[in-house]
């Protein structure tokens, strides 16, 4: 009974604790709001460093803004680049050593040999089409393909043409035809007197019957007429020759009368001339007198002007020569000229029987080459003379030596400001023509000038090591490709009969390129900032940069597209640094989701606006992300001597009762601010309840707008 008693006492005991401890709370809501918070954020590792180098300080320096407490960071360049592979080309062999030699200016050779290049070559005359005066050819070949071989005593003759040009005189004519048997006394026409005369009747509105007068053939370019009519009825005259087997008009008109006329044409071989006449009176005869009529004769002129050419010549040959073999020769000289590109030059003033020898280097500088045959005597030449030509070739030939290598490596892919590209190098004989180029990725070639060649001649003295450099300041990025591969060719040549060796010591690349690009990972803490409720992100950095010459930018990783980007920031266009501590601000605005991750990292790039020529410093004082956020603020004040415990949150309007678990204490005489982001105020009027574990509730009346 006495522990029924005492358990009723003591339970007794224990409602009244508490609810002696349910009256010791005091607790009220102040003040309900809504609110905009922002959260900073840091990188909590150290920085990814792509390019460019840590100086001193780590990312804890970072956190917060502090003048002496900083990270310290300075750009860099690549390093020098130097070959990892070579193909040998053509017949050049390697001797010794590897690409490893190539590293350093050392004296430990890379070697390897020349093959002999040298040429011997006959090339015969391949066409004798050519026309490069613009002037027609003179004579004839009996067998021009017979210069193509030999010498095998298959000739080709060569023949002058009966050109004319030569002296003129008139020439009677010898005999003479009447075809309509019309007139009378025909000889009397060319008798060389003009004192007598042929004559014949012309029926009105007729043409009178031909005169022609004929002559063994002759070459003529005029004739002539001295006639007389008896009244002007005779209004018409026509007169033809005969050439190449047919009458050609060569005169229709008016006439000209009792006096001589010439009538002139294109020189033709011409056998016989004719006239006839026309009355034009409706029914009389009227009668014409024909004195006398001539031939103009132009007198033989013998011309020989024959080209033959040579196409896909090789005309890079140190010995270049003309060789004609000739049979027998005529009694006229024969010449060769050869065409220099405007004129002909002569190399031969008269070809004698058998080899015909004579350099033309001075000539032979394209893969076509012309030369012409002409006669000695080519004005007032009565004689036509013929020779032989059994063989014509062009013989080339040189004692040379080359080597030929070809070094490739990899480099950076970043933007390049400025390349230097040196060889340093020796070769084992004097005096060696030397070409070396870097290829252009652009322009899908090796240089044959500009930026990525070089020629020279090496030093008269075998074995002397000499250095090549070049700079190239414009668009050195042509010289590498999309993955940074890089090649260099270098070419030596001498005329020798000797192979030679070349001995490379040091090949490399250098590119300058100045850069700082470094990443850094910033994590959200989304239990309490969850990214459902966040309006965008800021980003801050305090830095000092010692070149206000370039731009700076800050980025973040794009998690849709897997890149670094700043599309969509505020600013985009970067920051110029001022060289104090500058502050660069960013905000992501409504694009930000792209730009954070379910984890809530956001990875940040700096980095310059790109590869320049100066090295610069930079120190970074502060770099965060500030999360935006907005939410209803509660300010609960525990007026009490007990600490509160708050486990329930309602807000009442008119239309929802919306109740939210909470887990808040507030310390006894305290005011505490306690944010919902996923509570909005209502509008109008509302009421807010915040229950505590011990089943107090402080209640809060407001109206919203």
């Amino acid at each position: 009974m006495l522990a029924i008693v005492s358990n009723i006492v003591l339970w007794n005991y224990e409602m009244n604790q508490f609810d002696w401890e349910k009256m010791k709370e005091e607790s009220s809501i102040t003040n309900v709001e809504q609110v905009t918070t922002y959260s900073w954020f840091n990188a909590q590792n150290e920085y990814t460093i792509n390019t460019g180098s840590l100086v001193t300080g780590s990312y804890t320096s970072t956190q917060a803004v502090d003048d002496d407490n900083f990270e310290r960071f300075i750009e860099s360049s690549s390093l020098p680049y130097n070959p990892s592979a070579y193909s040998l080309i053509g017949l050049t062999s390697l001797v010794s050593g590897s690409t490893s030699d190539l590293v350093s200016d050392n004296g430990e050779y890379m070697t390897v040999r020349s093959y002999s290049v040298g040429a011997d070559v006959s090339d015969f005359v391949d066409n004798e089409k050519s026309d490069v005066d613009s002037s027609a050819d003179k004579g004839t070949h009996s067998s021009f393909f017979a210069q193509q071989s030999g010498p095998d005593n298959v000739m080709d003759m060569l023949q002058e043409e009966n050109t004319g040009g030569g002296s003129e005189q008139w020439v009677s004519p010898t005999g003479y035809e009447d075809p309509g048997n019309s007139w009378y006394y025909e000889t009397r026409a060319y008798d060389d007197n003009e004192g007598r005369y042929a004559y014949t009747w012309v029926p009105g509105r007729s043409w009178s019957g031909y005169l022609v007068l004929t002559h063994s053939a002759l070459t003529c370019d005029t004739v002539r007429y001295l006639i007389r009519r008896q009244t002007s009825n005779i209004d018409r005259i026509e007169v033809d020759i005969y050439t190449e087997g047919k009458w050609e008009n060569v005169y229709s008109g008016a006439g000209t009368w009792e006096t001589w006329e010439e009538v002139t044409f294109d020189e033709a071989s011409v056998t016989q001339m004719r006239f006839r006449f026309h009355n034009d009176h409706p029914n009389q005869n009227r009668w014409v007198i024909f004195y006398e009529t001539d031939f103009m004769q132009s007198t033989s002129n013998y011309e020989v002007d024959l080209e033959v050419q040579w196409t896909n010549v090789n005309y890079n040959e140190a010995n270049e020569e003309l060789c004609i073999y000739c049979g027998k020769m005529g009694s006229e000289d024969l010449k060769v000229d050869v065409w220099t590109g405007s004129t002909w030059q002569n190399v031969f003033k008269d070809l004698t029987n058998g080899w015909n020898n004579v350099s033309i280097s001075s000539y032979l500088d394209s893969s076509t080459f012309t030369i012409r045959f002409t006669g000695g005597t080519e004005t007032s030449d009565i004689i036509q003379d013929t020779w032989y030509i059994d063989a014509a070739l062009l013989h080339v030939w040189s004692q040379e030596h080359t080597m030929a290598i070809e070094f490739t490596g990899s480099s950076s892919i970043e933007d390049w400001n400025q390349l230097t590209w040196m060889i340093n190098s020796a070769w084992t004989t004097g005096s060696v023509d030397v070409t070396m180029q870097l290829y252009n990725y652009d322009l899908g070639v090796y240089p044959t000038s500009g930026n990525g060649y070089l020629d020279y001649v090496s030093s008269a003295t075998a074995d002397t090591d000499e250095t090549k450099i070049q700079v190239i300041s414009s668009n050195p990025n042509s010289f590498r490709d999309a993955s940074g591969q890089w090649k260099i060719r270098i070419i030596g040549t001498k005329t020798t009969g000797t192979s030679f060796d070349f001995k490379a010591d040091m090949i490399e690349l250098s590119p300058q390129d100045y850069q700082l690009d470094m990443d850094g990972a910033f994590t959200i803490d989304v239990s309490t900032h969850p990214l459902e409720y966040i309006q965008t992100f800021e980003l801050q950095l305090r830095y000092k940069a010692y070149d206000a010459s370039e731009k700076w930018y800050l980025k973040a990783y794009n998690w849709t597209s897997s890149t670094y980007s700043d599309a969509g920031f505020n600013v985009t266009s970067g920051h110029t640094p001022t060289m104090g501590w500058d502050y660069y601000a960013l905000n992501l605005t409504d694009v930000w989701q792209s730009y954070v991750n379910s984890q809530g990292v956001i990875n940040l790039k700096f980095v310059d606006e790109g590869a320049d020529s100066d090295q610069t410093t930079v120190d970074i004082d502060f770099l965060g992300v500030r999360v935006k956020m907005e939410g209803t603020q509660f300010t609960f004040e525990n007026d009490g001597a007990l600490t509160l415990h708050l486990i329930s949150l309602w807000m009442i309007d008119s239309t929802e009762h919306q109740r939210y678990d909470i887990d808040v204490f507030v310390n006894s005489a305290t005011t505490k601010n306690y944010i919902r982001f996923d509570m909005d105020i209502p509008t109008g009027a509302y009421t807010v309840k915040a229950v505590t574990e011990r089943g107090n509730v402080a209640v809060y009346s407001g109206i919203g707008s």
